[in-house]
């Protein structure tokens, strides 16, 4: 396989790629995502480096199988204003997009009548006010940023965009269903992938690994002296939400049989009451303080994962409902492990009490599974970067316009039943 390293010439990748139509290429601005690309890829791969990153890839990459492929381009920095359109579809969505917003504060933000997850009011919060989506600003805009681009309103924005020759840049907001008839993350021109991992996993073959802004300001920290155990609840949009309340159950009693004492994570977006007094609604402003005050996660199929591991907190994902998701945590069976009956969650449960395991997360664990997984500090500052470099070079699209206005259809029934039934 060829891959192309690169930094700035991204028309002579887009080149590259057709005439190569098994080769991939990935955007890199970080010496510990040049370290990780071997774990992934095998000694066979041919690598084709440009000129700014050369020196650098021949000492951690195969020297025998590195080229100096092409040459360095200029791009603008991030003070050249660019004119970007920002849509963000949810309130977790807003606390992604503002750390990129403070290095490109031209950034405008607008909303879509027909679907708005706390984002409006969200935004209000940070003292910026949304905008209607209107033709003023598809007109006045160079491209769209957004961390959505497989629900119904978000095919049908992607689409407008693309359709007047506009690139669309689609941040992974967190851990992620990859490969499935959803086809997340398949639709925006270029796809901005928090960890090297991400590249294994979503079919493309183009990616910037910027890192993932919802990640940066976290730091590890020592456990607390005490048991205190979280439970995520995220059944949402339709999914497992049959299972939840026997899974809760295992937990729950596990912990109780322990004399563990614990709390319960409810996500805002879940449709039904949980009937426990231990319960602590959540959102993405508060999950991190939760995560601070505890001394183990247990959750299902979560970006929160990610989070605890960030926080230097362990984490066990409790599979007994079988969920198969095309994302792989890479579980090393001690700081993250995944269990599937109720009698492993509680042997888990007793080995990772703080009194039977380690305070602090191993260092060397912890930087590397970053880097493979969420990228490092200053991901917004990538993001941003990208955006400036590539915001005004000509994008060539294959627009689908049934897909797009189909999707704003469903939308409206949703808007509409939802309008009804209140």
């Amino acid at each position: 396989m060829k891959i192309y390293l690169f930094h700035s010439n991204l028309p002579f990748v887009q080149k590259a790629l057709q005439e190569h139509p098994h080769a991939k290429a990935f955007w890199v601005d970080t010496d510990e995502v040049l370290d990780t690309l071997s774990n992934y890829y095998d000694s066979s791969t041919e690598w084709i480096v440009e000129e700014s990153l050369f020196s650098r890839a021949v000492e951690v990459l195969p020297k025998s199988n590195c080229t100096l492929g092409f040459e360095t381009i200029p791009t603008p920095s991030t003070s050249v204003q660019s004119s970007i359109a920002a849509y963000p579809s949810s309130d977790t969505i807003v606390q992604l997009l503002l750390p990129v917003y403070r290095h490109l504060p031209q950034m405008r933000f607008f909303y879509h009548p027909w679907k708005d997850e706390g984002a409006v009011s969200a935004l209000r919060n940070n003292g910026i006010e949304a905008e209607k989506l209107s033709k003023a600003i598809l007109d006045a805009s160079d491209c769209l940023l957004f961390a959505v681009d497989w629900g119904h309103v978000e095919k049908y924005i992607n689409y407008i965009f693309q359709s007047f020759g506009k690139p669309t840049f689609c941040m992974q907001e967190s851990i992620i269903d990859f490969n499935t008839p959803m086809r997340r993350m398949e639709r925006a021109t270029y796809p901005l992938v928090q960890g090297v991992k991400t590249t294994t996993l979503l079919p493309r073959r183009l990616f910037f690994i910027t890192g993932n802004p919802r990640y940066e300001h976290l730091t590890a920290i020592p456990r607390p002296s005490e048991d205190y155990v979280m439970i995520n609840s995220n059944f949402t949009y339709g999914i497992h939400e049959d299972v939840r309340d026997w899974w809760l159950d295992d937990i729950t009693s596990s912990l109780e049989e322990l004399k563990i004492p614990y709390f319960i994570s409810q996500h805002p977006r879940e449709p039904r009451p949980i009937n426990n007094p231990h319960v602590i609604g959540s959102n993405a402003a508060k999950v991190h303080q939760q995560l601070q005050s505890s001394s183990l996660l247990i959750s299902r199929f979560s970006s929160l994962i990610h989070e605890a591991i960030a926080m230097g907190r362990p984490a066990i994902y409790y599979n007994p409902h079988g969920e198969t998701l095309n994302y792989d945590f890479e579980p090393d069976g001690h700081f993250l492990r995944m269990v599937r009956t109720k009698e492993e969650l509680k042997r888990a449960i007793e080995e990772m009490q703080v009194k039977n395991s380690w305070q602090e997360i191993d260092p060397v664990y912890y930087r590397e599974y970053r880097t493979r997984h969420m990228g490092g500090a200053k991901s917004s500052e990538r993001v941003a970067k990208v955006i400036s470099s590539f915001a005004k070079m000509p994008a060539k699209h294959k627009v689908n316009a049934i897909e797009g206005y189909y999707g704003l259809l469903r939308q409206f029934a949703s808007y509409m039943k939802k309008k009804v039934k209140n």
